[in-house]
């Protein structure tokens, strides 16, 4: 699971020539399936009693990878949001692509 985050990589296109930028769908949408895929296995993992030695290791992951899946739940929900008022007076920002990167200890 570790080498599935080396470095995610989210781009950012503008919406409507406003200046407001918005997620764009293909890495999104890898960055979601991934997401799922890794809180199920991960929380499967913390389950199971093999998992003990490895339990330091386990819970701050499922604990980053549930609040990563949070944070794009909620700018999803503000970009829906802002897209459907068709972004009057929206937010903008300077960056094209937005680097995230997921730490485990090792």
């Amino acid at each position: 699971m570790r080498t599935d985050w080396q470095e995610l990589n989210f781009e950012l296109a503008e919406w409507k020539a406003t200046g407001t930028y918005i997620l764009r769908g293909g890495p999104l949408d890898e960055a979601q399936t991934l997401l799922d895929d890794h809180i199920i296995k991960s929380r499967a993992m913390s389950a199971s009693p093999f998992a003990k030695p490895f339990a330091a290791e386990i819970a701050p992951w499922v604990t980053r990878l549930t609040r990563l899946n949070a944070i794009l739940e909620q700018w999803l929900t503000c970009q829906v949001g802002l897209c459907a008022a068709s972004c009057n007076g929206g937010w903008s920002v300077a960056a094209h692509s937005i680097s995230v990167t997921v730490y485990v200890a090792a």
